[in-house]
């Protein structure tokens, strides 16, 4: 679920639900290179989890949790069966450190599980109650994203840097294995780059982008073409399909 903070800080990459699950928060650039790596190493990203949905602490969630403290992270989901079920995670625990790192905030454990290698066993140190505990995640990787249907080609030429994206052209057989899609075609957003020049954008991962200012996409050139043709500060708007919704979002071309 994941806007930019500012000129130069990276966009998010977002989690298809809009939360905090998955990669969805702001990350810095050396995050992106490992995007970037996964691209071209595997033709889509490997989403890495612990089975487990981390919350930031807030006052009145504290308060009424009688947590003893007022902000970090704590464990609000753990998923039946997945690596921290099996390694002993519980609900209501209170992350304290991954990897030696002390943990304040759930965009840093969430970058930190997500850029660890498949099987990387992450020392976990939680708070339970007036106990810490000590145990032993082993990181996986998410098999229901749909990064798995992503068949990329080379990712310097899936970067639409006019939107700071990683586009993927759907072909007919990456349809069939989107059935819900309201068109057969476009172009799906399949990573968010950072430290791009492009236009701020409302985009998330797992988009389709349907239309630019009326024109049907379907293919990256045309999107790139399309793209050059808006004057910078001139507005653009995009057709696009999100959870099986059509939608329109607007930018402004830098």
């Amino acid at each position: 679920m994941w806007a930019r903070d500012a000129r130069g800080a990276a966009p998010r990459i977002l989690s298809q639900s809009g939360g905090s699950q998955g990669l969805g928060f702001a990350i810095p650039s050396s995050v992106v290179q490992f995007v970037y790596q996964q691209l071209r190493q595997y033709g889509h990203v490997h989403r890495m989890v612990i089975g487990a949905e981390l919350q930031d602490i807030a006052s009145d969630l504290a308060q009424g949790l009688d947590l003893g403290q007022q902000a970090g992270v704590i464990v609000s989901d753990v998923r039946p069966g997945g690596s921290a079920d099996q390694a002993g995670l519980q609900v209501q625990d209170i992350l304290q450190s991954l990897d030696g790192q002390s943990i304040g905030s759930t965009p840093q454990a969430e970058m930190i599980i997500a850029t660890r290698s498949r099987d990387t066993v992450l020392e976990t140190v939680v708070l339970r109650g007036t106990q810490k505990i000590t145990l032993d995640i082993p990181v996986v990787e998410d098999k229901n994203s749909l990064d798995q249907l992503v068949d990329l080609s080379d990712p310097a030429k899936s970067l639409v840097a006019k939107l700071g994206i990683f586009g993927v052209e759907i072909t007919d057989s990456l349809s069939a294995a989107l059935p819900d899609l309201r068109r057969p075609s476009g172009i799906i957003v399949a990573a968010l780059a950072a430290d791009t020049l492009g236009a701020e954008t409302d985009l998330q991962q797992a988009d389709v982008i349907h239309a630019l200012n009326g024109k049907l996409i379907e293919i990256l050139d045309n999107l790139r073409a399309a793209l050059k043709e808006i004057l910078p500060g001139a507005p653009g708007v995009l057709q696009i399909e999100r959870d099986s919704k059509l939608m329109y979002i607007t930018f402004e071309m830098d």
